[in-house]
């Protein structure tokens, strides 16, 4: 029977660097612009169908 060395040995300090690694990617991808509180204001004012325009 073997020893159970924990999460640590079966890869989850990898798989933990790479999901920390998409997160920061999709963070970086948007522009300082879209980052701004007002700007996703904006954008669920725009989503809201009370005070969506035509």
């Amino acid at each position: 029977m073997t020893r159970w060395n924990g999460p640590a040995h079966r890869g989850a300090a990898r798989e933990a660097r790479e999901r920390r690694r998409a997160e920061a990617e999709a963070r970086n991808a948007r522009t300082p612009m879209e980052r701004t509180a007002r700007f996703r204001r904006q954008l669920d004012a725009l989503a809201d169908p009370r005070t969506a325009r035509d």
